[in-house]
């Protein structure tokens, strides 16, 4: 599921992510992802493999490429780094409940923040904050923290005051 996950975003922000990072200079707007999508990512990220799919078959032999493929929608993994490295607004929608029909909770997924850089805000909801890794490490560049039904206590050991 992971690979799914995480291929498809690579291939849609390929697609459609320097382009929307573009327009939100001029008019900021939050980019959202899911609890699900940020753990894929997270998880992708800790897998001994390459970022994007291989050219090299089984016995070592190299694969003809039948064409060129444009490099915005290839599953490459570098694309999503990219942009959640650069995107300035971000926000994490989780829900109540199930996963569609898994036994996956929806806010019981961890997933880190560290390759976000350049947030300047930050907007979290429905996913438990005390998951997140690396709130620590965007704190220097946050302006802005929004959370909404994702904290049990008011104490949360990687929120400092901001």
């Amino acid at each position: 599921e992971i690979h799914s996950i995480v291929d498809d975003l690579s291939v849609r922000l390929g697609g459609v992510g320097e382009e929307w990072l573009t327009n939100s200079e001029s008019s900021p707007k939050y980019f959202e992802f899911t609890p699900i999508e940020m753990h894929a990512i997270t998880e992708r990220l800790r897998l001994p493999e390459p970022t994007a799919p291989g050219e090299w078959g089984n016995e070592g032999l190299r694969l003809p490429e039948p064409t060129a493929p444009d490099p915005r929608m290839v599953a490459d993994l570098g694309n999503t780094i990219d942009f959640l490295h650069r995107v300035r607004a971000l926000k994490i929608r989780g829900s109540k409940g199930y996963v569609g029909t898994s036994n996956i909770v929806w806010n019981s997924l961890s997933y880190s923040l560290h390759f976000c850089k350049n947030l300047l805000a930050l907007w979290i909801s429905d996913s438990d904050v005390s998951r997140v890794c690396g709130l620590g490490s965007v704190r220097q560049t946050l302006r802005r923290l929004v959370i909404h039904y994702s904290m049990n206590n008011l104490k949360v050991s990687e929120l400092d005051p901001i």
